[in-house]
């Protein structure tokens, strides 16, 4: 798929569960990294990186170069809250940290596994604050320089502020209690947690819409939904519904 009439980039899109092999209306925009050919397994490995998510608004198949390409436009948030930010009020927990051990250095797997201990015990008490990282730069190609969105509002920093409070004091008690219930996906959640550098609320959205058991439509609304509030309290309902 192409963002610009004379460059090619690639967007991730899913099937649609119809027989004419349409594609569902929202996607991602990669960045391809590196690609790995295994001939003795025939088949071909691709690392990419997420920069964006899009509309699909026209496809088709190109037969020269045996590939979809279409029509995108790129899915920023809003930048003015709306009425369904406003909508979520949901009640917030006094939720004290259990401990403040820092995160592990080091994953066991398989039978070395160590039993499940709540996620606070894995957070630090001074650890920084989710919204210390959501403005954080994140690197973009030059030639897609051209879909940054533009600079926060004081209306963005005050959503930022109350994901902050949503995540600390909701989602991640939730996540205990799932996490607890459901010790395989454990292991992924963990990885996540220690990586050198935390990073934004924005990105653990998109990370626990992989490993959590959501159905394809709830991805598909996670994808189309227009700020990170909506999405972080589409996940505590879900998670209580868990």
């Amino acid at each position: 798929m192409s963002a610009n009439p004379n460059q090619d980039h690639y967007a991730i899109c899913l099937f649609t569960k119809d027989t004419d092999h349409s594609f569902y209306e929202y996607g991602t925009m990669v960045q391809l990294t590196h690609i790995d050919i295994v001939p003795g397994l025939s088949h071909i490995v691709i690392q990419a990186m997420g920069l964006f998510r899009v509309k699909i608004n026209q496809i088709s198949f190109d037969l020269f170069n045996c590939c979809y390409v279409g029509d995108i436009t790129r899915l920023d948030d809003r930048t003015e809250p709306s009425a369904v930010d406003s909508d979520w009020n949901l009640p917030i927990r006094n939720n004290k940290l259990l401990s403040n051990q820092p995160r592990p250095v080091s994953m066991r797997l398989g039978n070395t596994l160590p039993s499940f201990k709540p996620l606070n015990t894995y957070l630090s008490s001074s650890r920084p604050s989710w919204v210390s990282h959501m403005t954080a730069h994140r690197h973009i190609p030059a030639s897609l320089n051209t879909f940054l969105p533009s600079p926060s509002s004081p209306s963005d920093q005050f959503q930022q502020q109350t994901v902050n409070t949503l995540i600390d004091q909701q989602l991640l008690p939730l996540l205990n209690g799932f996490f607890a219930k459901h010790e395989h996906h454990v292991t992924q959640y963990r990885w996540y947690l220690q990586k050198e550098e935390p990073e934004a609320a924005e990105a653990l959205v998109w990370w626990l819409g992989v490993i959590l058991p959501l159905t394809d439509q709830q991805k598909l609304y996670l994808f189309k939904t227009h700020t990170l509030l909506e999405r972080i309290t589409q996940l505590i309902s879900w998670l209580n519904n868990f």
